[in-house]
């Protein structure tokens, strides 16, 4: 396959920083979606985020777009459908519930690997995981607590869809990162964006105002450059520790929103977010001592 692949990359530390920055760029786009929710729907900036990704990224990856089509890339193509669904759920959830709560349901995803990796044999269940698991349950009923947000059957519902969508593209991601380029990956993700948007609308479409094209394009390119160190994280660490650096995107989101708000978070809301950062660190010390 290409031989920029991914796998070429060498170094366990370039793995976590990028997965870091990835999940402080999906923080910026999180934050920036919400503040979209009354002009822009999900719906709209998936689709504008897609094909913004297409053509930006086209000129970059057309050499490699024979690749797509030949044995073997079904890695690639699961997980960009299953990535444009999580982050689809992920975005509309941005903008029906708070972003502590659309981030806390959507990184369900980081237990729904580690069970994944127990069932299949690849790592075993520790007292210390189930406790780390147990620290991040009650950082989020500290959060919801705190933020009194009521949790809806639909908010729950795209939670958990999002959640299980991205489990399933974060395991295709591991190992379509040993195959194919990081933008290539990104641009098939852009173009399945297109489809998805185009199946869940109803109504008319909404088309953004001037005032409204920077924080677009602010999501546009956050979006892409996070999915691309997203790329760099899976090709260089085992599947759970990639999978545990992107929670801590939830940080950035809510710091992000009470900067757009110039609001501060209750007392037991940040307390709750601290006490979820806290049992997700845990999380990725475990994984990485499990893999080691």
């Amino acid at each position: 396959m290409n031989s920029n692949s991914l796998s070429q990359i060498d170094g366990h530390s370039t793995g976590i920083v990028a997965g870091l920055l990835s999940a402080a760029c999906f923080g910026l786009m999180g934050a920036l979606v919400n503040h979209l929710a009354d002009a822009v729907p999900a719906t709209e900036i998936t689709l504008f985020r897609g094909l913004a990704g297409v053509l930006i990224l086209f000129p970059f990856v057309k050499s490699e777009l024979i690749s797509l089509f030949q044995q073997g890339a079904a890695s690639v193509w699961v997980r960009a459908i299953a990535g444009a669904i999580s982050i689809y759920c992920f975005s509309w959830n941005l903008q029906l519930a708070d972003v502590g709560t659309a981030n806390i349901l959507f990184n369900l995803s980081l237990i729904f690997v580690l069970f994944g990796d127990y069932v299949s044999g690849r790592s075993r269940l520790t007292l210390s995981i189930v406790a780390n698991v147990m620290l991040a349950v009650a950082g989020v009923s500290l959060y919801w607590y705190g933020s009194e947000m009521i949790v809806s059957g639909e908010i729950l519902a795209l939670g958990l869809t999002g959640a299980t969508a991205a489990t399933i593209a974060y395991t295709a991601l591991k190992k379509a990162t040993r195959q194919y380029s990081p933008w290539l990956i990104v641009w098939a993700v852009s173009l399945m964006s297109i489809p998805i948007a185009l199946a869940r609308k109803s109504g008319e479409w909404v088309i953004p105002s001037a005032l409204n094209a920077p924080t677009l394009a602010g999501i546009i390119f956050s979006v892409l450059l996070a999915h691309y160190l997203l790329n760099v994280s899976f090709a260089k660490l085992s599947l759970p520790v990639a999978t545990a650096l992107g929670p801590s995107c939830i940080v950035w989101t809510v710091v992000g929103v009470e900067l757009f708000q110039g609001e501060l978070p209750t007392l037991q809301a940040a307390a709750g977010v601290l006490l979820y950062s806290i049992a997700l660190g845990l999380m990725i010390r475990e994984s990485r001592c499990a893999t080691s």
